[in-house]
């Protein structure tokens, strides 16, 4: 036995949600930027917004993977808005000791800089 499925019906997605706004505004960034990514961004919104393109069919368009279009709709989304908040990514992550107890820990190693820090602890703790 043999069943055809039709080639629109999508099973059991979830109905696609269409910002207006948001489309109004991709519009005006294709027409105005001369940035590719921009561009990309914009077109990530608007081909599945009135063309009705599936993501598969927009990452194609668009030369990029399947999963990509999510995340250049969401470059875009967050691109619109004016209290986006950068990625912290400094900082010490893997610090096993507070900046004082590693300055107190290489003080008898003659430690030459001022942070209390040495690229080669063990280094200094040879040659002494």
């Amino acid at each position: 036995m043999m069943i055809l499925i039709d080639e629109y019906d999508v099973g059991m997605s979830r109905p696609r949600r269409i910002d207006p706004e948001l489309v109004a505004q991709a519009r005006m960034v294709v027409v105005e930027t001369g940035d590719v990514k921009q561009l990309r961004a914009a077109q990530s919104i608007l081909l599945p917004a009135l063309a009705h393109a599936t993501l598969e069919q927009t990452a194609a368009l668009l030369g990029v993977g399947r999963a990509s279009v999510p995340r250049l709709q969401r470059r875009f989304r967050e691109g619109l808005q004016s209290t986006r908040v950068a990625r912290q990514w400094g900082g010490r992550r893997r610090a096993r000791m507070t900046i004082e107890e590693e300055k107190a820990f290489l003080a008898p190693f003659g430690c030459p800089c001022a942070c209390g820090r040495t690229s080669k602890p063990h280094r200094l703790a040879l040659d002494s």
